[in-house]
């Protein structure tokens, strides 16, 4: 996914600032009223608090529209620093008691056959990219992205080898 045209990615802080703007013109309004306002002039259309209420309405979506666009270009720059520095990660081996449907380019899938073995299948091929007290996310040792799988493995009924490099 390309990143987010220019105009877009400015726009939530473009409506922020109007919002700023049209905020302290209405509070100049009111503190100078008398100052500014011409002879025979009209009541305003909106009521006070019913403007109020719009801008403070608008300047939070604002503000929550701009961190979602800041927490995606974060993300993406993220990934694209992790997807960079793969070959650098761990190497996992996996056993298992029961056959997994792991597969990709450079995993390779072995059968123990050693009578009084817990495990009976040995996954290798695999690398390590993110670890929670309980899962590990792994990827094939030759991932391509948009085109091979990630997959989420919890540790009860395996044994994960890592091998630092």
């Amino acid at each position: 996914m390309p990143a987010l045209p220019w105009v877009v990615s400015r726009l939530p802080l473009m409506l922020i600032a109007s919002v700023a703007l049209l905020g302290y013109v209405k509070h100049l309004r009111s503190r100078y009223s008398a100052t500014l306002a011409p002879t025979g002039s009209r009541p305003p259309i909106l009521p006070s608090r019913v403007y109020t209420l719009t801008l403070l309405t608008l300047g939070l979506a604002a503000i929550l529209w701009w961190v979602g666009l800041y927490g995606y270009q974060v993300g993406r720059s993220l990934a694209t620093e992790m997807v960079r520095h793969l070959p650098n990660r761990p190497d996992v081996t996996i056993y298992s008691i029961d056959r997994i449907a792991i597969t990709g380019p450079g995993v390779v899938s072995t059968e123990i056959t050693k009578l009084g073995s817990k495990y009976h299948y040995q996954y290798s091929g695999l690398r390590l990219l993110l670890h929670s007290p309980d899962r590990y996310l792994l990827l094939p040792k030759d991932w391509r992205h948009g085109q091979d799988p990630v997959f989420l493995l919890h540790d009860d009924t395996i044994r994960v080898d890592i091998t630092a490099q």
